[in-house]
């Protein structure tokens, strides 16, 4: 395989030339934490701020400290440096995130959300969860 993409959504494992279709949960993880965030995740100028972020340093700020602790896990868990560690399309779809049951709670900052407003969307905030990710998984 050849290496080519946004150095922003780039998984660490990219750099080694050791990887799979696992970069691309990686890259899911990324696009989620700027939905969710209105932000990306890691300050990305050059490979050797990938190299760092093999390490594990997750760049929480703003809008990252109002997720849910579920959503914060699913991030998290597309972001797992190693790949065998990672979540894949069976284990995004099974995630607690998308089970909540409290669908009243904020997932993403006010500034971000272009949704409607919460009195005319009580009860759907699962649905919309489950086809971005059911969607997003797909095309992985």
């Amino acid at each position: 395989m050849t290496a080519c993409g946004t150095l922003d959504y780039l998984a660490p494992e990219v750099l080694t030339g050791q990887y799979d279709e696992r970069i691309d949960f990686w890259s899911f993880g990324v696009l989620l934490y700027v939905m969710l965030c209105g932000r990306l995740p890691f300050e990305i100028e050059g490979v050797a701020d990938i190299k760092r972020i093999a390490r594990g340093q997750l760049n929480p700020g703003g809008a990252w400290q109002r997720l849910s602790e579920e959503a914060k896990n699913m991030v998290q868990g597309l972001l797992c440096v190693d790949p065998a560690d990672r979540l894949n399309e069976s284990s995004c779809l099974r995630h607690p995130w998308l089970e909540e049951k409290d669908h009243e709670k904020v997932t993403c900052s006010s500034d971000t959300d272009m949704s409607p407003p919460a009195s005319t969307r009580r009860g759907h905030g699962y649905e919309r969860k489950a086809r971005a990710v059911r969607y997003l998984t797909k095309k992985l």
